[in-house]
């Protein structure tokens, strides 16, 4: 006994052909568009990103390491020297870095180790309190 095959059914939506848009009217993306949606984009992803992570945006976009001694000598320079935090002149350095040290230990901020670990991290801080020329 032999069944017959049944003829496949051909798909009808594959026989229509699709109409060819006009390219005129198909919407225009300008360079600035592209770019202000790939930065959205970014931006989004970058925010999603410190959700997952529990850090700061902002560490996260501009690079930025957390620097404990930096920021506590930073923050002893700025408090002992209101507003700019530069030391005044006249100021020797070991008399500087004393104060500092102290600041720090008062205030329970990390302190650097070793012989030049202190005087380093002010100098770095210095640096960055200098105002670009």
């Amino acid at each position: 006994m032999l069944l017959e095959a049944e003829p496949e059914v051909e798909d009808e939506s594959l026989l229509h052909e699709l109409p060819t848009p006009d390219p005129s009217t198909l919407p225009v993306i300008t360079e600035e568009a592209r770019k202000a949606g790939w930065h959205k984009a970014i931006m989004r992803i970058q925010a999603e990103r410190a959700r997952l992570t529990g850090r700061p945006n902002s560490m996260l976009i501009s690079g930025q390491k957390a620097r404990p001694i930096d920021d506590g000598v930073r923050e002893a320079m700025v408090t002992l020297w209101s507003p700019s935090g530069v030391p005044p002149r006249g100021l020797k350095a070991k008399n500087r870095d004393n104060q500092i040290l102290g600041w720090l230990k008062r205030n329970k901020r990390s302190v650097p180790e070793g012989n030049h670990g202190l005087a380093k991290a002010v100098q770095r801080v210095m640096k960055s309190l200098k105002p670009p020329v």
